[in-house]
């Protein structure tokens, strides 16, 4: 089941995001064009920057206080931004210049809709367990064509049983979630 946050980023880029297959791996309704398959790998990795950014108490407050305007890749990324945006390109078939534009509009979007969900709590625990909420849905529509878990040290992100769906997986994924934070804590 889509988020209403994925389906938000369909309707605002104008193209479905990828379903993957849990069991082949294998990537559905794909575009053929360069923009469609541009727009679906930038919301694919847009909603996997935000949500490992998201984890710790500093990104989750810097993601709940910054403009989504004044949101800055790089600093989402760290080292990666360049190989992330370069990857991004290959997938699609585009030039680094259209890849970081097109991931820059959907953070930017994404974080728009999530300041709007939690206007009454725009606070870093709250941005941790929205983006907590939405990790099934995230993982279940990220191509592994992207690579993200190379690229962001995180074999999860690439893991068949997160896109897998069904009761045995919703029970395991239930489980996955009572055991799992949302996200770290300051150690102050």
């Amino acid at each position: 089941m889509k988020s209403p946050l994925i389906i938000h980023l369909e309707e605002y880029m104008g193209a479905k995001m990828p379903e993957i297959d849990a069991v082949t791996q294998e990537t559905t309704n794909t575009s053929n064009g360069m923009a469609g398959k541009l727009a679906q790998g930038a919301m694919a990795a847009g909603l996997v920057i935000l949500y490992k950014y998201s984890r710790s108490i500093d990104g989750a407050e810097y993601l709940a206080q910054t403009a989504p305007t004044d949101l800055n890749l790089s600093q989402l990324l760290n080292q990666k931004h360049q190989v992330l945006v370069t990857q991004l390109a290959g997938y699609a078939g585009s030039s680094d210049i259209q890849a970081n534009t097109m991931l820059s509009a959907v953070v930017r979007e994404a974080m728009f809709f999530v300041h709007q969900e939690n206007k009454n709590h725009r606070d870093a625990s709250a941005v941790q367990t929205y983006f907590g909420n939405q990790r099934q849905a995230i993982l279940g529509h990220l191509p592994p064509e992207l690579g993200l878990g190379d690229i962001m040290k995180d074999d999860t992100l690439d893991d068949r049983t997160n896109k897998m769906e069904g009761p045995i997986s919703s029970i395991a994924h239930a489980i996955e979630d009572v055991f799992s934070s949302s996200g770290t804590s300051r150690k102050d």
